[in-house]
């Protein structure tokens, strides 16, 4: 029971420091970005940062925040597959871009991330089994 508990204090983690990367690509895209290592190229490049990035962090930090609130492993499985698409993209541009060194910081929360999902996957009730 307590194990549980401490799952879906580290799901609403998750789903809250999302949210709050959303809340701060709406308000100050740029800001956001730039902490990212992104530069908006115009005003296309700010909707761009607006949209796209705020709707990745917003549907991985609601559905991580619902599984947490209704302990469902249902709720993971498109945060859980968004977060594992982020990483292969980086394992990409490691390959590809040689950025491998300085996105580890990153990497290391979305493994974080994942791991916590992968978890609540396997360990909350619901139709899902990972």
């Amino acid at each position: 029971m307590a194990m549980k508990i401490i799952l879906r204090a580290g799901l609403g983690l998750c789903g809250g420091l999302a949210l709050l990367l959303a809340l701060g690509f709406l308000v100050q895209p740029e800001t956001s970005a730039a902490r990212l290592g992104l530069t908006a190229a115009g005003p296309v490049g700010l909707s761009t940062l607006r949209g796209d990035m705020t709707g990745l962090f917003a549907l991985i930090g609601a559905f991580s925040l619902t599984a947490a609130v209704r302990a469902r492993a249902v709720y993971l499985v498109a945060p859980a597959v968004l977060v594992s698409v982020i990483l292969v993209g980086r394992g990409v541009s490691a390959v590809v871009d040689g950025s491998g060194a300085m996105a580890l910081p990153l990497i290391g929360v979305e493994v974080v991330m994942l791991a916590v999902m992968v978890c609540g996957l396997k360990a909350l009730p619901g139709p899902v089994r990972a």
